[in-house]
């Protein structure tokens, strides 16, 4: 934390690993904007999902829907 304030953090490196995100439209924590603008750190694929009606812990308000979720991103890599 310290090094963040005094702006001493480590060069960003690119996340060289297929990478999937998903963000709930009613997330009162994230942005959407967030998790779309993390693609520009990955340089192996990259794929985005939204789900709606969900809050900031989606996984615990629909644990099937983000297992299927995750399970078929798995299944392709």
């Amino acid at each position: 934390m310290l090094a963040a304030l005094e702006g001493k953090l480590p060069e960003r490196q690119p996340i060289t690993i297929p990478t999937f995100g998903i963000w709930s439209d009613k997330d009162d924590f994230l942005w959407e904007s967030q998790i779309k603008n993390s693609s520009k750190y990955v340089t192996a694929e990259w794929q985005y999902e939204r789900v709606e009606g969900l809050g900031h812990w989606f996984m615990l308000e629909q644990p099937e829907k983000t297992n299927r979720l995750l399970l078929d991103w798995l299944v392709k890599h």
